[in-house]
């Protein structure tokens, strides 16, 4: 199965349990929604959400920017069900491919919450969606870079696994990359999970549909994995970047 296909089942899986066990994904939310206004004086009229899953980053710009028009997205379409159930907001759903929008309407902000970390272009895509802002609009988006999960990495690989999947952007690349004609402003930040159990690890990753873009392991390779952990509390990490890319 393709791989976007893989994203977008495994995530229509964990619609119901998603929230549960997103911790990270509530706290990155919080930090995007902040580091925008942190930069961005205006009150976005029109804002359009990538990849906005059961509405754990939807629930706050709500809040914030309560007479916006909102456009929400995502792949996966359990997921909108999901966010339209919750929020039961009048706002336009569409299920897409954030990489590949069919429309070309304009908006004041163009925001994604963890999402980008799995486009198969990243850097053309963003640029494409730079051409779907108003003059003075920004692109608000945080993503996952190549340290996140690196305890997990490293437990698959000596367990045996030859690919371990979990491919997420380089960090230097997203640090240096230029975006013509726009104003850029980029924090970095690592953020670490405890999981009491092994059993709880495991739990999350499915309920988060995380392994959509994993190697599929056996359950032998899965034991000796998960057995490089010299207790049962498992820690992983999260490297998150955040990009405020303003449209001159």
């Amino acid at each position: 199965m393709p791989l976007k296909q893989r994203i977008a089942s495994n995530f229509s899986r964990a619609a119901a349990t998603y929230n549960s066990v997103a911790t990270v994904q509530a706290e990155a939310a919080t930090d995007l929604l902040n580091f925008y206004q942190m930069h961005s004086a205006g009150q976005p009229k029109t804002i359009l959400e990538i990849g906005c899953g059961t509405g754990i980053l939807s629930e706050k710009l709500l809040h914030a920017y309560p007479k916006a028009t909102y456009l929400f997205t995502d792949i996966a379409e359990k997921m909108l069900h999901q966010h339209r159930a919750t929020m039961q907001h009048n706002g336009m759903y569409v299920v897409v491919d954030g990489e590949h929008l069919p429309f070309s309407q304009k908006f004041d902000l163009i925001i994604s919450n963890m999402t980008c970390q799995w486009f198969s272009t990243l850097w053309q895509s963003l640029e494409k969606l730079l051409e779907n802002l108003n003059t003075g609009g920004v692109l608000c988006v945080n993503l996952l870079s190549d340290e996140t999960f690196q305890e997990w990495r490293t437990a698959l690989e000596t367990a045996g696994a030859t690919n371990v999947g979990l491919h997420y952007p380089d960090a230097s690349t997203i640090q240096n990359h230029a975006f013509s004609g726009c104003t850029t402003i980029q924090k970095w930040q690592k953020i670490q999970e405890h999981y009491p159990t092994r059993q709880h690890f495991t739990n999350a990753l499915k309920n988060l549909g995380v392994q959509a873009a994993n190697a599929v392991v056996s359950r032998g390779i899965l034991r000796k994995a998960l057995a490089h952990f010299s207790s049962q509390e498992i820690t992983i990490t999260y490297s998150i970047h955040t990009l405020f890319i303003q449209k001159k």
